[in-house]
């Protein structure tokens, strides 16, 4: 289940949150729960602001 993201020209993937969505929480899957980020049964990333999430796990600010 999720929305799937959209992969961008520059090689990154993105999905638009609107307000109405309340406080999102998100995870990074392969579509398995073999290939998850956080891991099964750990609640998703909070969000705030327009965040990069980095190959090595790190969130960054995305600036344009």
């Amino acid at each position: 289940p999720g929305a799937k993201m959209t992969k961008l020209d520059n090689g990154l993937y993105y999905y638009e949150l609107t307000s109405s969505m309340g406080a999102p929480k998100v995870l990074f899957s392969d579509g398995t729960d073999n290939n998850r980020d956080p891991g099964h049964n750990e609640p998703g990333f909070s969000l705030s602001g327009s965040m990069i999430y980095k190959a090595d796990g790190t969130w960054t600010q995305y600036t344009e």
